[in-house]
C-alpha cells in the first residue's frame, strides 16, 4: 500500500471554515487539551478514585508543580480553543459552505478554492505523465483558472447559468464569483446561484 500525501495539508483540513479550513479537529491539541482536565482535576484534588491514587502515589499532598489554574480555566473545548491559533479569515467561505448545497459539492469546491484538484498541471508537476492541454477543448494547459473559467466550454455554461438566472455577472475567477454573488440582491436568487456554482465546479 503506498503512502500518498492528501489533496490539502493537514495544518489547514484542521483550521476553521471561517479561515479556510474543514473545522476538524486537531486530534494532537485536543489529546493536549484532555490531558489539561486531568492536570486540572489533580491541582484540585478532586474527589474521585484517580485522583487520590494519584495524589496518594505521587504527589502525596504536595502543591503539584505550584500550578494554580484559573476558577474558569476548566472546560477541554476552552483549552482547545486556547491551543488553536487565531488565524485570520478568508473571503470565500460563506460561498463554498452554502447549506443548501450538496455536501459532495461543497467539499470539492473547498478543494478548488485552495487549487488542489488534481488538474492536469499539478499531475504534471507531480511527475505523472499526462497530456497537459484542457481535456474539454484542448486548446490551453488545464489548471483550475483555465478549467473552470477559461475554457470555452466552462463559458458557455456560465453564460447560461447567467443568462437564466437575470444576474448579469460575467465569471471570469472564483473572486469573480464571490464579488458577483454579493450583488445580487434577492435571496433566493443568490442561493440558488450558490448552488449552481458549487454544483458546475463539481461536475466540470
Amino acid at each position: 500500500m503506498k503512502n500518498r500525501s492528501g489533496y490539502i495539508a493537514w495544518d489547514m483540513v484542521c483550521r476553521r471554515k471561517k479561515e479556510g479550513g474543514l473545522g476538524v479537529r486537531s486530534i494532537e491539541d485536543w489529546n493536549t487539551a484532555a490531558l489539561g482536565k486531568h492536570v486540572w482535576a489533580i491541582s484540585q484534588k478532586k474527589e474521585n478514585l484517580w485522583v487520590r491514587w494519584i495524589n496518594a502515589v505521587y504527589i502525596k499532598n504536595q502543591n503539584w508543580l505550584d500550578y494554580q489554574p484559573n476558577a474558569d480555566s476548566s472546560c477541554i473545548s476552552r483549552m482547545y480553543k486556547d491551543l488553536r491559533p487565531d488565524l485570520t479569515g478568508c473571503n470565500w467561505d460563506k460561498l463554498v459552505w452554502e447549506k443548501w448545497a450538496a455536501p459532495k459539492h461543497k467539499f470539492i469546491g473547498w478543494i478548488a478554492w485552495h487549487n488542489r484538484l488534481m488538474t492536469r498541471d499539478r499531475l504534471l508537476r507531480f511527475g505523472t505523465p499526462t497530456d497537459a492541454s484542457c481535456l474539454l477543448c484542448g486548446d490551453m494547459q488545464e489548471d483550475h483558472e483555465h478549467l473552470f473559467f477559461k475554457c470555452k466550454y466552462s463559458q458557455m455554461i456560465w453564460k447560461e447559468i447567467s443568462n437564466r438566472l437575470d444576474t448579469g455577472i460575467n465569471l471570469v475567477n472564483l473572486a469573480s464569483a464571490r464579488r458577483g454573488i454579493r450583488r445580487v440582491k434577492k435571496d433566493f436568487c443568490r442561493r440558488v446561484l450558490h448552488m449552481c456554482i458549487l454544483g458546475c465546479i463539481y461536475q466540470i
